[in-house]
């Protein structure tokens, strides 16, 4: 009697193992079945930078809360300029973002602006950037503020062919050959190079630079420098 009572206790562990495993299998093929978008809409955005999120938080009209991957879709644009934002993680998901204005904070890294496609105004006056490689994607871009920062190299610009403004006021910039690779510039379109460390001697390869971009109808705003 007792050999068939083990059995049978044998059997019913194997049975509740079984369904056990069953509800596993179903759980994990329901969750497979969840769009991706739906899962990342509710993901909570964190933010490094308080300063930054703040702003983020005045513009979604959200004063409390968590801010969800959802919530930072619908930001088309944000005023941030002179918050002491040092720190941009967090705004990769303002996926349709048009205009940003970060004015005179202190920023470095562009980083999480690499995705930001949707982008068309762009203001980045008086931070300290160096490297803009992040927005060498963003060819949607058409007014470029970079015055003020510590860029030297415009390689990222060159396939920015759909810029129009594009101010490059006080930088350390010696080479212009990205803009003049950058075929969008043309007619009715500006560029500031006031302030740079331009050779801008007559035969100088930067100004023989400008006189490219002159000729395709840019406006370019330099001070002429003489022998």
């Amino acid at each position: 009697m007792k050999k068939i009572d083990l059995c049978a206790a044998h059997g019913e562990r194997a049975v509740a193992f079984g369904r056990i495993l069953m509800c596993c299998l179903i759980f994990c093929m329901l969750l497979s079945a969840v769009p991706a978008g739906v899962a990342a809409a509710s993901e909570v955005v964190s933010f490094p930078d308080a300063s930054l999120e703040a702003a983020v938080r005045d513009a979604l009209g959200k004063p409390g809360g968590d801010i969800t991957a959802d919530d930072m879709a619908t930001l088309d644009i944000l005023d941030a300029d002179d918050e002491e934002i040092s720190e941009l993680s967090g705004l990769e998901y303002a996926v349709n973002l048009r205009v940003l204005d970060l004015e005179s904070n202190e920023i470095g890294d562009l980083g999480p602006l690499v995705n930001l496609t949707g982008l068309r105004d762009l203001d980045l006056e008086s931070n300290e950037i160096g490297d803009l490689g992040p927005l060498a994607n963003l060819t949607g871009l058409r007014d470029l503020d970079l015055e003020s920062n510590e860029i030297s190299d415009l390689g990222p610009l060159a396939n920015l062919t759909g810029l129009r403004d594009l101010d490059l006021e006080s930088n350390e910039i010696g080479d212009l050959s990205p803009l003049v690779a950058n075929s969008g510039l043309g007619p009715g379109d500006s560029v500031d190079l006031r302030r740079n460390y331009l050779d801008l001697t007559p035969g100088s390869a930067a100004m023989s630079d400008i006189e490219t971009l002159e000729k395709r109808g840019v406006d370019v705003r330099y001070i002429p420098q003489h022998r």
